[in-house]
Protein backbone atom coordinates (compact mmCIF):
# COMPACT_ATOMS: atom_id res chain seq x y z
CA UNK A 1 0.00 0.00 0.00
CA UNK A 2 2.66 2.60 0.60
CA UNK A 3 4.42 1.27 -3.05
CA UNK A 4 0.77 2.57 -4.18
CA UNK A 5 0.56 5.88 -2.84
CA UNK A 6 4.26 6.30 -3.43
CA UNK A 7 3.74 5.87 -6.88
CA UNK A 8 0.67 7.82 -7.16
CA UNK A 9 2.27 10.90 -5.88
CA UNK A 10 5.80 10.05 -7.76
CA UNK A 11 3.26 10.87 -10.94
CA UNK A 12 1.32 13.78 -9.60
CA UNK A 13 4.74 15.65 -8.83
CA UNK A 14 5.98 15.08 -12.25
CA UNK A 15 2.73 16.07 -14.06
CA UNK A 16 2.58 19.07 -11.81
CA UNK A 17 6.18 19.84 -13.13
CA UNK A 18 5.05 19.54 -16.45
CA UNK A 19 2.16 21.67 -16.12
CA UNK A 20 4.24 24.53 -14.50
CA UNK A 21 5.49 27.80 -16.31
CA UNK A 22 9.09 27.00 -16.97
CA UNK A 23 10.06 30.41 -15.73
CA UNK A 24 8.47 28.95 -12.11
CA UNK A 25 11.33 25.86 -12.28
CA UNK A 26 14.42 25.96 -10.95
CA UNK A 27 17.20 24.96 -12.81
CA UNK A 28 18.50 21.79 -13.33
CA UNK A 29 17.17 18.60 -14.76
CA UNK A 30 13.59 18.07 -15.67
CA UNK A 31 11.71 14.53 -16.44
CA UNK A 32 8.10 15.26 -17.94
CA UNK A 33 6.45 12.34 -19.78
CA UNK A 34 9.62 9.91 -20.23
CA UNK A 35 12.44 12.82 -21.38
CA UNK A 36 14.29 14.83 -19.50
CA UNK A 37 14.82 18.17 -19.98
CA UNK A 38 17.95 20.83 -18.85
CA UNK A 39 16.58 23.90 -17.69
CA UNK A 40 19.08 26.91 -17.75
CA UNK A 41 18.97 30.72 -16.50
CA UNK A 42 21.07 32.17 -18.68
CA UNK A 43 20.04 35.75 -17.28
CA UNK A 44 17.06 37.25 -14.99
CA UNK A 45 15.36 37.83 -18.33
CA UNK A 46 15.73 34.70 -20.55
CA UNK A 47 15.50 30.43 -19.68
CA UNK A 48 17.08 27.97 -21.99
CA UNK A 49 15.40 24.55 -22.53
CA UNK A 50 17.60 21.51 -23.93
CA UNK A 51 16.34 18.15 -24.57
CA UNK A 52 19.09 15.93 -22.17
CA UNK A 53 19.18 13.76 -25.30
CA UNK A 54 20.48 16.15 -27.72
CA UNK A 55 24.02 14.96 -29.02
CA UNK A 56 24.88 18.26 -30.42
CA UNK A 57 24.46 20.52 -27.70
CA UNK A 58 28.59 19.63 -26.77
CA UNK A 59 29.80 19.49 -30.43
CA UNK A 60 31.00 22.24 -32.03
CA UNK A 61 29.78 22.65 -35.67
CA UNK A 62 31.71 22.30 -38.65
CA UNK A 63 32.83 25.98 -39.90
CA UNK A 64 31.01 26.53 -43.60
CA UNK A 65 33.62 27.73 -45.80
CA UNK A 66 31.67 30.34 -47.78
CA UNK A 67 32.81 32.75 -50.16
CA UNK A 68 33.44 36.24 -49.62
CA UNK A 69 29.81 38.18 -49.24
CA UNK A 70 27.87 35.20 -48.85
CA UNK A 71 25.24 34.86 -46.02
CA UNK A 72 23.60 31.72 -45.35
CA UNK A 73 20.49 33.01 -43.82
CA UNK A 74 19.60 35.05 -46.94
CA UNK A 75 19.15 31.65 -49.30
CA UNK A 76 17.02 30.66 -46.48
CA UNK A 77 13.20 29.59 -46.79
CA UNK A 78 11.39 28.84 -44.13
CA UNK A 79 8.11 27.89 -43.73
CA UNK A 80 7.22 30.14 -40.78
CA UNK A 81 3.13 29.96 -41.27
CA UNK A 82 4.15 25.96 -40.51
CA UNK A 83 6.10 26.51 -37.64
CA UNK A 84 4.02 29.19 -36.12
CA UNK A 85 0.60 26.40 -36.48
CA UNK A 86 2.57 24.03 -34.70
CA UNK A 87 2.92 25.87 -31.51
CA UNK A 88 -0.54 26.93 -31.76
CA UNK A 89 -1.72 23.28 -31.62
CA UNK A 90 0.19 22.95 -28.43
CA UNK A 91 -0.46 26.12 -26.53
CA UNK A 92 -3.96 26.82 -24.87
CA UNK A 93 -5.51 29.63 -26.09
CA UNK A 94 -5.67 30.63 -22.36
CA UNK A 95 -1.80 30.28 -22.28
CA UNK A 96 -0.99 32.49 -25.51
CA UNK A 97 -4.18 35.07 -24.23
CA UNK A 98 -1.87 35.95 -21.25
CA UNK A 99 1.12 35.52 -22.40
CA UNK A 100 3.05 39.12 -23.11
CA UNK A 101 2.72 40.60 -26.87
CA UNK A 102 5.09 43.61 -26.92
CA UNK A 103 9.07 43.61 -28.31
CA UNK A 104 10.85 40.32 -27.09
CA UNK A 105 8.21 37.99 -26.07
CA UNK A 106 8.60 35.33 -28.14
CA UNK A 107 9.60 31.99 -28.20
CA UNK A 108 12.96 31.08 -30.26
CA UNK A 109 14.10 28.02 -31.33
CA UNK A 110 17.78 27.13 -32.24
CA UNK A 111 17.26 24.39 -35.07
CA UNK A 112 20.46 22.48 -35.40
CA UNK A 113 19.95 21.49 -39.03
CA UNK A 114 21.59 18.59 -41.62
CA UNK A 115 22.68 20.07 -45.08
CA UNK A 116 19.60 19.29 -46.26
CA UNK A 117 17.67 21.62 -44.25
CA UNK A 118 16.37 19.16 -41.59
CA UNK A 119 15.92 19.56 -37.96
CA UNK A 120 18.01 17.65 -36.04
CA UNK A 121 17.64 18.69 -32.38
CA UNK A 122 15.85 21.92 -31.26
CA UNK A 123 16.77 24.41 -28.08
CA UNK A 124 14.60 26.33 -26.90
CA UNK A 125 15.25 30.25 -25.27
CA UNK A 126 12.15 31.66 -23.41
CA UNK A 127 11.78 35.29 -21.48
CA UNK A 128 11.44 34.42 -17.68
CA UNK A 129 8.04 35.78 -17.92
CA UNK A 130 6.40 33.06 -20.36
CA UNK A 131 3.96 30.44 -19.01
CA UNK A 132 4.70 28.24 -21.30
CA UNK A 133 5.59 24.82 -19.84
CA UNK A 134 8.28 22.14 -20.59
CA UNK A 135 5.76 19.83 -21.40
CA UNK A 136 4.68 22.26 -23.86
CA UNK A 137 7.49 22.51 -25.48
CA UNK A 138 8.39 18.83 -25.68
CA UNK A 139 5.24 18.54 -27.45
CA UNK A 140 6.47 21.52 -30.13
CA UNK A 141 9.63 19.50 -30.47
CA UNK A 142 8.48 16.55 -31.05
CA UNK A 143 5.76 18.11 -33.62
CA UNK A 144 8.34 19.88 -35.36
CA UNK A 145 10.32 16.82 -35.54
CA UNK A 146 7.19 14.56 -36.89
CA UNK A 147 6.46 17.31 -39.45
CA UNK A 148 7.26 17.83 -43.08
CA UNK A 149 8.62 21.01 -41.85
CA UNK A 150 12.35 21.51 -42.86
CA UNK A 151 14.67 24.22 -44.32
CA UNK A 152 15.20 25.22 -47.69
CA UNK A 153 17.96 26.52 -49.71
CA UNK A 154 18.05 28.91 -52.57
CA UNK A 155 20.39 29.63 -55.19
CA UNK A 156 22.79 26.33 -54.77
CA UNK A 157 23.98 27.73 -51.16
CA UNK A 158 24.08 24.05 -50.08
CA UNK A 159 26.85 23.44 -52.36
CA UNK A 160 28.83 24.18 -49.67
CA UNK A 161 27.55 22.70 -46.88
CA UNK A 162 29.21 19.06 -48.13
CA UNK A 163 31.77 19.11 -45.14
CA UNK A 164 29.37 19.84 -42.13
CA UNK A 165 27.90 17.98 -39.54
CA UNK A 166 24.93 21.06 -38.72
CA UNK A 167 24.31 24.67 -38.23
CA UNK A 168 22.26 26.30 -36.02
CA UNK A 169 19.65 28.07 -37.12
CA UNK A 170 17.98 30.42 -34.40
CA UNK A 171 14.06 31.48 -35.00
CA UNK A 172 12.41 33.33 -33.29
CA UNK A 173 8.10 32.56 -32.73
CA UNK A 174 6.30 35.17 -32.38
CA UNK A 175 3.16 34.82 -29.42
CA UNK A 176 0.74 37.58 -31.42
CA UNK A 177 1.37 35.17 -34.73
CA UNK A 178 0.66 32.23 -32.72
CA UNK A 179 -2.40 33.67 -31.57
CA UNK A 180 -3.81 34.76 -34.45
CA UNK A 181 -3.08 31.38 -35.81
CA UNK A 182 -4.51 29.54 -32.99
CA UNK A 183 -7.79 31.94 -33.24
CA UNK A 184 -8.07 31.30 -37.05
CA UNK A 185 -7.15 34.72 -37.81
Amino acid sequence: MKNLVFLVLLVLLTSCKAQQPISQTKEGKVKIAGKSFYIKKLTDKYTEVINSNNKLTNVQPAELKLSNGIVVVQHMKIDEKKLIQICADVIPLKTLKELPKGYGDWLSIRFKVDSKGIPLEMEFLIRNTSLITAGELQQIEEKIKNSSFKITFTDGIERFFSRINYFNIDIPVRYGDILKAKEGN
